[in-house]
């Protein structure tokens, strides 16, 4: 990516994962093939490092709710899976304040590069 008027942006994605209480009432049904075996010491909630392992392991990201203040950020009946493209050293000091605050952020997270998307049909998106 040749940016050289915006410094918040990068050319990688990333998917952060946050701690996932699987008793909340908007969180989605977990794939029944993840099994107890990938549940090592299951604790509530999930940490975000094992959400990271597991979906390495299982090759794809869960779509999932994110809910700020008591209200869903994702509108529609179907959850989805969010990327941010802030620079990789503003998304680890964000999730470290954000993880230590309480809130729903960690610096574990996948990087991918952010390839354009001129030759792939258009699909609504919403960039955090």
């Amino acid at each position: 990516m040749n940016n050289n008027a915006r410094y918040d942006l990068s050319d990688r994605l990333i998917h952060f994962f946050r701690p996932l209480d699987t008793q909340h009432p908007d969180t989605p049904t977990l794939p029944e093939h993840w099994g107890f075996s990938t549940v090592e010491n299951f604790d509530e909630p999930l940490s975000p490092f094992f959400l990271l392992r597991n979906a390495v392991r299982q090759g794809r990201v869960w779509a999932t709710w994110s809910v700020r203040s008591g209200r869903r950020t994702v509108y529609g009946p179907d959850p989805a899976v969010c990327f941010t493209e802030m620079p990789i050293a503003a998304f680890v000091e964000a999730g470290l304040a954000r993880a230590a605050a309480g809130q729903a952020m960690s610096p574990y997270g996948l990087v991918l590069p952010n390839p354009p998307c001129s030759n792939s049909a258009p699909v609504p998106s919403f960039m955090v």
